[in-house]
């Protein structure tokens, strides 16, 4: 019998509370969202003492990835980081997380272009988003076009996604996030979700001011014919 995602969240609720004392939940949180990030991508590499920290408590983020990582490719779940930086995240940081309830996201999803038609038509078809935070919406568009065009070999090969989010530690749960969405639809659907270009930019988006945390990924086998400068 499937465990559901609620019995999930609850148990990861539990290993977060177990930590409030110890660490503090939204500290918790950053640090094992940042490590995790580092642990995939072998990219921002968290200091000493994050390092230290992350091995005092590996067991708890251990537990922790497990429980996320069968929500996201297992179950389908877009968001579970940015549910849980909702509601453990400090509110004396400078940043907040507010992700998009799935259902606003699954309708808001579906009024961005990038049709099937429209990557016929155009060969490419480029989608933005800015503000990002977590995912909530992106993560639904993704898996929308994937589903959408499955009559072809590779259901992505004609898009190109941009992303823009000033939030440092949120731009490192996105890219977490979209990997795993990409590993459920190939699980659930057997066919590769490579895209053309997926590029993350940690930036504020009205002085243009960028902090550093960026990913950018172009695919070795699609053709490009445009790539935008990360």
């Amino acid at each position: 019998m499937e465990v559901s995602t609620t019995t999930l969240y609850s148990d990861c609720k539990q290993i977060i509370e177990s930590l409030r004392f110890k660490i503090g939940t939204h500290e918790a949180m950053r640090i094992f969202i940042s490590h995790w990030c580092y642990l995939q991508t072998n990219m921002y590499k968290p200091s000493d003492d994050e390092l230290e920290i992350a091995e005092k408590f590996k067991n708890e983020f251990s537990k922790l990835q497990h429980l996320i990582h069968h929500m996201a490719v297992v179950l389908g779940e877009s968001d579970p980081l940015g549910i849980l930086l909702t509601e453990y995240s400090s509110a004396q940081n400078n940043f907040d997380f507010f992700p998009t309830p799935a259902c606003l996201s699954d309708l808001l999803g579906k009024l961005i272009g990038g049709s099937l038609n429209e990557v016929k038509q155009n060969d490419t078809v480029k989608i933005s988003e800015i503000c990002v935070g977590t995912g909530s919406i992106i993560l639904n568009k993704i898996e929308q076009l994937y589903v959408e065009n499955l009559e072809r070999d590779i259901p992505l090969k004609g898009y190109e996604v941009y992303l823009e989010e000033i939030n440092p530690l949120c731009c490192k749960a996105l890219f977490l996030q979209i990997l795993f969405k990409l590993e459920h639809l190939e699980n659930l659907y057997g066919k590769s979700s490579e895209m053309r270009v997926l590029q993350i930019l940690n930036v504020d988006v009205l002085s243009r001011k960028n902090y550093g945390i960026n990913f950018l990924y172009t695919s070795p086998t699609l053709e490009l014919n445009s790539l935008s400068a990360a």
